[in-house]
């Protein structure tokens, strides 16, 4: 649930403001440090600050995929986690396309429910 210099920071990004504010506060309910961003520009600029542990996206968020967003954070903060949330048939084409990219995520189907979430951010 924590860092050694405090609580693990989580950003949630979903193009659904609710989706990602409700999210938001489950995780602010178990002591992490968490963080909403409604599209993937914000999400970049958030976490320009941030600098999160773990990504939460939505598969289809704006101008860009999930992958991509992924991508993109592997390469400017390469310790953070990445967890892909996934209401489009198309996830298993994501997971080949990151894995060739070199990228370990994880994808969860919608809806996902806040404890499959919670065991996902406990494990890191």
């Amino acid at each position: 649930m924590s860092r050694p210099n405090g609580p693990l920071r989580i950003l949630v990004a979903d193009d659904e403001p609710t989706i990602a504010d409700t999210l938001v506060l489950i995780l602010q309910m178990k002591s992490y440090q968490a963080e909403a961003a409604y599209s993937a520009e914000q999400a970049l600029e958030i976490a320009e600050r941030l600098h999160p542990d773990i990504l939460i996206s939505d598969v289809m968020i704006g101008s860009m995929n999930g992958v991509e967003l992924a991508t993109q954070f592997a390469q400017r903060w390469p310790h953070c986690s990445v967890l892909l949330i996934s209401g489009h048939g198309g996830a298993s084409a994501l997971l080949d396309q990151a894995d060739k990219r070199g990228l370990k995520i994880a994808i969860l189907a919608k809806p996902a429910h806040p404890l499959e979430i919670l065991s996902f951010v406990a494990a890191v």
